[in-house]
């Protein structure tokens, strides 16, 4: 289990290093689709280290 947990934490450091914010913000929605119906926008955006800002703006591009 710790081992489980410590490849998420690592695979979470990576994104957040290596890809973009909209890359992060599709993996995430491709992974829970269910989440932004769920989870209020700002705290989307905190788990993707962007502001709530940036996190609507990269919506309407997708949904464009």
């Amino acid at each position: 289990m710790a081992e489980q947990l410590f490849l998420q934490w690592h695979e979470k450091s990576k994104s957040l290093l290596m890809d973009s914010a909209t890359e992060r913000y599709t993996k995430l929605i491709e992974n829970r689709s269910q989440l932004p119906q769920r989870v209020p926008q700002y705290l989307i955006a905190e788990y993707l280290g962007i502001t709530p800002e940036s996190l609507s703006r990269i919506r309407k591009s997708l949904v464009q």
